[in-house]
């Protein structure tokens, strides 16, 4: 079999494998109690900085035995931040997330925000520089050195490109039931998820920036707490 041949088997076994992950997503194993009681079914506030990437990726969990509000703050760090505390003041959550990036914020800031989340019991999702750094790990093996965050999205892209999926990093900023299938999916190179892949590279990057501060951690990204969180109700 000549190299372009094996290029299209690979190409379709590949899309074979979101398929299936698909099918998963859409079929949730079914409870086996009728009446479920709050302890099986959590209420999960995530308070997102954007309101298209992070929201749209975190609606497509599907979670069986959970309820989760998403909200699109529309801020930085500091005001998602305000709006966690203020929603998680007006209604009862059995866990609450903070999503935000360090962006542009003063580093002495950016670190304060990181640690008042903390202390306050919240899931502290924060990512250095940018939450497409968590999109990068489920492709790549980066060891957690400085990447340009102008980059992000040409490598997600590059990753994607034979398999007619692409991610708008501009615009739209949204996360396709299809992108978010190919993170759910195999990697053939490995056999395992891509999801796991990244939670263990953001694990380990996470250690490899053990005694910084968030500030000052590029790249790194904690989404993985939050994800590890959510998988537990699938």
């Amino acid at each position: 079999m000549d190299k372009q041949a094996r290029e299209a088997q690979d190409r379709a076994a590949h899309k074979e494998r979101l398929l299936k992950a698909k099918h998963r997503r859409r079929n949730p194993r079914e409870m086996e109690r009728q009446e479920p009681t709050k302890a099986e079914n959590p209420e999960i506030l995530i308070v997102c900085e954007g309101v298209n990437t992070e929201v749209s990726y975190f609606r497509q969990f599907k979670l069986a035995t959970a309820n989760v509000v998403t909200v699109g703050a529309g801020t930085g760090a500091p005001g998602v931040l305000a709006k966690t505390i203020e929603l998680s003041g007006k209604k009862e959550y059995d866990y609450k997330a903070c999503v935000f990036d360090k962006d542009e914020i003063q580093a002495g800031r950016f670190n304060e925000v990181v640690k008042e989340a903390a202390s306050l019991g919240f899931i502290t999702a924060w990512s250095n520089q940018a939450f497409e750094y968590w999109f990068i790990l489920h492709m790549l093996d980066h060891q957690g050195q400085p990447m340009p965050r102008k980059d992000y999205t040409l490598k997600i892209n590059e990753h994607l490109k034979d398999l007619g999926i692409s991610y708008d990093g501009k615009k739209t900023k949204v996360v396709s039931d299809d992108l978010f299938e190919y993170f759910e999916a195999i990697d053939p190179k490995t056999g395992k998820p891509r999801i796991q892949l990244a939670i263990e590279r953001a694990e380990r990057n996470e250690k490899f920036h053990n005694g910084e501060l968030p500030a000052t951690s590029e790249s790194c990204t904690c989404v993985h707490y939050l994800v590890k969180k959510l998988i537990e109700f699938r």
